[in-house]
C-alpha cells in the first residue's frame, strides 16, 4: 500500500489512462511520481511492464530514459516510479507483453514492412549502453512489446 505520500502539487501530465503527481514520501527524501489510472486493464499492463523492465534492469530504450518502479498499488490503481529527465517514455499502458495484441494479419505486415527498418537503425546506434535496449550485452528476454518481440 502507498502510505505517508503527499502530493500537492500540480500535475505532470495527462493521458487517456490517467493523471501523474509529483509526490513526497513522508519517511524518506526524494521525489517520486506517482501515475493513477482509470480503468484496470490498462493499469495491470503498465504495471507488468514496469516490473519486466525493472527485472531486466533497463533504464533507457532508444534513448528515452525510462522511470524505475518504486512501489505500485493494485487496489488504487497507483503506479510510483522515479523522475527522470527528458526525453523521457513512461507510457506503457498500450504494451502488451508476451503475447500480441489482438491486430489483423495486414496491421502487422504493414507496420513491419514501414517501421522493421527504422527501429533497427535505432537499435544500433543505442548499442553498447549498458541498460539500453539494444545494447549488444544486453539480453532483451521477455520483451516489453510486441514490437522488440518482432526484432529479436
Amino acid at each position: 500500500m502507498l502510505r505517508g505520500i503527499s502530493f500537492n502539487s500540480p500535475s505532470l501530465g495527462f493521458g487517456i489512462q490517467g493523471i501523474i503527481f509529483v509526490a513526497e514520501d513522508n519517511s524518506k527524501a526524494g521525489k517520486t511520481a506517482l501515475k493513477i489510472h482509470r480503468a484496470a486493464e490498462p493499469y495491470f499492463r503498465e504495471r507488468a511492464v514496469y516490473e519486466r523492465l525493472k527485472d531486466a534492469s533497463v533504464s533507457e530504450i532508444f534513448g528515452f530514459n525510462v522511470p524505475q518502479l518504486v512501489r505500485f498499488d493494485d487496489e488504487l490503481r497507483v503506479i510510483e516510479m522515479s523522475i527522470v529527465a527528458r526525453p523521457f517514455v513512461l507510457d506503457f499502458a498500450g504494451a502488451w507483453l508476451d503475447t500480441p495484441p489482438d491486430f489483423p494479419g495486414e496491421t502487422w505486415a504493414e507496420w513491419e514492412s514501414r517501421e522493421a527498418r527504422r527501429v533497427r537503425g535505432t537499435m544500433a546506434k543505442s548499442a553498447g549502453r549498458p541498460g539500453s535496449i539494444g545494447d549488444a550485452g544486453h539480453s532483451h528476454g521477455g520483451c516489453v512489446s510486441e514490437q522488440h518481440r518482432i526484432l529479436d
